[in-house]
């Protein structure tokens, strides 16, 4: 089982249109086959891969405070994958290594 950390402020019905994929399964339509793969946890110490909440596209258009670069630099401290979900089409530089998941979907299989 695979223990993702992302900040939980965030997987809220506001942000239901632009949440992460597999944490849309996850929180809003909740099934067997990812709750039986994927579990959440509120610690990096314990997380296996961070995953940022919402789409970052959507997000960087009012990162006024730089969150999200603030954010990842926290969790790099952890040295696990970071997981990010763009779903428009912005060019934009990040400076960490991360995941970068286009709008794609996370199949998962018995």
């Amino acid at each position: 089982m695979l223990k993702i950390y992302t900040d939980s402020n965030f997987l809220k019905a506001d942000n239901r249109k632009k949440i992460f994929p597999l944490l849309f399964d996850m929180v809003y339509l909740p099934n067997d086959k990812t709750r039986s793969c994927f579990v959440l946890t509120d610690s990096l110490s314990e997380a296996d891969i961070a995953v940022f909440p919402v789409d970052i596209v959507s997000f960087l258009k009012d990162n006024k405070d730089n969150f999200l670069e603030k954010w990842i630099e926290r969790v790099s401290e952890y040295q696990i994958p970071i997981w990010v979900y763009a779903a428009g089409d912005l060019g934009f530089s990040l400076k960490k290594q991360m995941y970068l998941l286009l709008g794609l979907e996370v199949l998962i299989q018995n």
